[in-house]
């Protein structure tokens, strides 16, 4: 290639280093001649191995050493720029190639560059001598390049290897092809990409709020008490269905027409009952783990479900006075018949009960706690 190109006798292959990383190594510019210029490839690829510029300086030696098998009278020079690049990295590299070709007469020049910013001072070398080549030096393979292979390598074996990586990254995928393709050749385009959709959404939100480790630590307490687990289940759907009937009594058009406090009485006497039912369920669950350790200390939710049982009692009472009002009256006459029931006056036993009973079953247990010490 380089024979026919080159139409004339003197050559001069031309290292170009734009943004003068060779100012690392102290070096003055330009730099003239074989030796000196493979002294400086060598000490360089010492310094910085990974830096492309080891490869174009290599380059420029060989095509230097390729003129010279063709018969051409040829020299090797080195010129850099400026670390800030713009129009002083071109100014330092036409001055310095001025002063080469004061050395050395040649009748054109072979570029040697890296690439990148290098090629801008083109315009101004051909100002001062013939350009016969550019050789622009691209490495095989970068370091990042041949690192980003091994990582995907590294990674699609550990996905094949381990089942948890292979269940996410080919297992799922994989049914919803398997999915998309069926509904496809059925002519259900539109249903596959909706249950596509929710599929992906639905393990977008599995994986996103680590459910899988709350179903983890799920089957762990299911483990250590599945007594529990099953009564929080029975909590919850009682729970529900207390909440959708209280919405029914409040909304269906048969008791909308009645008066809200009538409406409100009609849920605490229904279903105050399942409420408390649905909050002492999980207590319940504790209440058995503790029986089960023979703890003492299951007097504390023993405790709460009584608070709601009587709490239960309570809203009953609300309830049915509320329903004894037949006509609408003021706040005041409301007030006036819960004291003649002594609501307030029972709510204030009640508490003054569960305080007394608590601090004394804490106080026992405090006891027992020091004599097992002792």
């Amino acid at each position: 290639m380089i024979q026919s190109l080159i139409k004339r006798n003197k050559v001069l292959v031309l290292l170009i280093d734009y943004d003068n990383d060779l100012s690392k190594l102290n070096i003055k510019t330009p730099l003239i001649g074989f030796k000196n210029v493979s002294d400086i490839a060598y000490r360089y690829a010492i310094e910085n191995p990974e830096d492309s510029d080891v490869n174009a300086l290599f380059a420029a030696l060989k095509i230097y050493n390729e003129a010279l098998q063709m018969g051409y009278e040829a020299e090797i020079a080195v010129v850099v720029g400026d670390e800030r690049g713009g129009l002083k990295a071109v100014q330092n590299i036409r001055n310095q190639l001025i002063q080469i070709i004061n050395v050395f007469k040649a009748d054109g020049v072979i570029i040697v560059s890296d690439g990148g910013e290098d090629e801008k001072v083109i315009p101004a070398i051909q100002s001062v001598i013939p350009i016969l080549y550019i050789k622009t030096v691209v490495v095989e393979q970068a370091r990042s390049l041949e690192q980003t292979y091994i990582l995907l390598w590294r990674f699609i074996r550990k996905v094949l290897r381990e089942p948890r990586l292979a269940r996410v990254a080919i297992g799922y995928p994989g049914i919803l092809l398997v999915i998309f393709s069926i509904l496809a050749f059925l002519n259900y385009l539109s249903w596959a990409l909706l249950i596509i959709s929710i599929a992906i959404g639905a393990l977008m939100i599995y994986k996103g709020f680590n459910l899988e480790l709350t179903f983890e630590s799920a089957k762990e307490v299911w483990k250590g008490n599945p007594t529990a687990i099953l009564l929080i289940i029975t909590s919850s759907i009682v729970g529900l269905i207390a909440i959708i009937i209280t919405w029914f009594i409040l909304t269906i058009p048969e008791t909308s027409a009645e008066p809200l406090y009538r409406r409100l009485g009609t849920v605490l006497t229904s279903l105050s009952w399942l409420y408390g039912l649905a909050l002492s369920l999980p207590i319940i669950g504790s209440i058995v783990k503790r029986f089960i350790r023979r703890s003492f200390r299951i007097w504390r939710p023993a405790m709460l479900v009584v608070v709601i049982f009587l709490m239960v009692i309570l809203l009953n009472e609300l309830g049915a006075v509320l329903l004894a009002i037949d006509q609408p009256i003021s706040t005041e006459a409301i007030i006036e018949k819960l004291w003649s029931r002594l609501l307030p006056y029972n709510l204030l036993v009640i508490v003054l009960i569960i305080i007394l009973v608590s601090s004394t079953l804490q106080f026992a247990e405090r006891l027992l706690i020091k004599k097992k010490i002792r």
